[in-house]
This record gives C-alpha cells, sequence and structure tokens, in this order.
C-alpha cells in the first residue's frame, strides 16, 4: 500500500489544533478519511508492505473455517516530521482458533530504528456462535499503562444483544471504566449501541455518562 498526501500541513496557520495527534497505539491509518487529527495534518509519503497468512481448516458438517493468521506490516516514511526515521514501526498479529468456540490473539508494534517494542494487546475469547461470548484482553503500551478488559455480550433476540465490561488499570490498581449497553441491529449493515458508562482516573472523562454510537458493521 502507497499514500502520498501533499501539503497536509496548507492553512495551518489559521486553524486552531483541536483534533491533534494523540499517542500513536494500533497500526495508523493511511486513508486521509480515518485520520482523526485533522487539524494537525503533515505530509504524507507512506510506503506499507505487508505479508498476509491464513490457514484454514475443515469445519463440520460442510465449509471451513480459520485456525490461524499471522499479518505482518512494515511502514517506510518517505517524509518524516520530528524525530521519525525513514524506517518505521513494524506490526504484527498474530491469530489461533484450535477448536470453534475459542479464539487467541495477540498484536505487537515494534519500532524497528530502536529495535523496542512499544506496545503489545492480547485477547482470549470464548463463545457460543448464537448466544454469548467472553473475551478478557490486555493492553501494555511500553510502561504507561497496563491495563485488563474483561467483556461479556448476551444475545437476547436475533436482533439485540446486551454489552458489559469492566476495565482494570494495574498502574492505578483501581477499575478505571465501567459499561453497560444494549446492541440493536438494523437491517444487515447497520447496529446501534446506547448505553451508560462509567470513568475513574481518567484524565479526559470521569463520573457517569451515556453513550450513542451507530455503526456500519458492513454486508
Amino acid at each position: 500500500q502507497y499514500r502520498y498526501i501533499p501539503k497536509a500541513n496548507s492553512g495551518s496557520e489559521y486553524i486552531p489544533i483541536v483534533d491533534k495527534d494523540a499517542v500513536p497505539t494500533l497500526m495508523s491509518p493511511m486513508d486521509l478519511g480515518n485520520m482523526r487529527n485533522i487539524d494537525d495534518l503533515h505530509e504524507m509519503n507512506l510506503m506499507r508492505l505487508g505479508l498476509e497468512n491464513l490457514l484454514q481448516t475443515r469445519e463440520e458438517p460442510y465449509g471451513s473455517r480459520d485456525l490461524s493468521r499471522l499479518n505482518l506490516y512494515q511502514d517506510f516514511k518517505f517524509s518524516r516530521k520530528n524525530t521519525e526515521k525513514t524506517l518505521g514501526n513494524l506490526y504484527s498479529e498474530f491469530g489461533l482458533t484450535p477448536i470453534r468456540w475459542l479464539d487467541v490473539s495477540v498484536y505487537s508494534r515494534t519500532e524497528m530504528h530502536s529495535k523496542k517494542l512499544q506496545e503489545i494487546r492480547t485477547q482470549t475469547k470464548i463463545f457460543d456462535a448464537t448466544r454469548w461470548s467472553l473475551a478478557l484482553s490486555t493492553d501494555l503500551y511500553k510502561k504507561n499503562f497496563h491495563q485488563y478488559n474483561l467483556s461479556y455480550q448476551y444475545q437476547l433476540t436475533a436482533r439485540h444483544s446486551l454489552l458489559t465490561s469492566v476495565r482494570y488499570d494495574a498502574n492505578k490498581h483501581a477499575l478505571t471504566e465501567q459499561q453497560y449497553g444494549l446492541i440493536s441491529k438494523i437491517g444487515y449493515s447497520w447496529e446501534v449501541q446506547y448505553g451508560v458508562t462509567h470513568c475513574k482516573d481518567s484524565s479526559r472523562e470521569n463520573g457517569l455518562g451515556f453513550h450513542f454510537i451507530f455503526k456500519y458493521i458492513g454486508l
């Protein structure tokens, strides 16, 4: 994949920086429409080389299912800002589904010029495809935060599901987020999620809040 966005910072002297570049986590977006730092853009001249591997197995009574997956992506930045290097991050994604009700995944991001692991995320999920799912995930970003998230989803009907999740911060030794909500599907391509969230010791959100999410989930 290759993206070239010249003069992305044109007019920045007239625009207050509200939506600015945040701490990088996960795989950085390449498409302009997916970037959230629209007030703090810089020229992009980026090539991302990737190798995607998928191993499938037979699934009774017919068809197949994914057994394991391994994806590797390396960024090369021909336009750089501040202290960035030409050789960018190496992203890796590994997943394993040894049996139909268990899925394990690991994501990592490595800064190649310093050879340092910057971020690692894991998730272990058990589920009944028609009724419920339980997932435990861990987020480790350098030494800044180490968090655990436990989420449970239960399907009430063909179109409605209950969602509960709690997040524990190991550095703060506290539950920092609790979420309780309802997910409703609209047709085959959209879903609506609404519920209540309680946050604690957050730099941006604290106390009780309500959320409403309208999301396209594809065909």
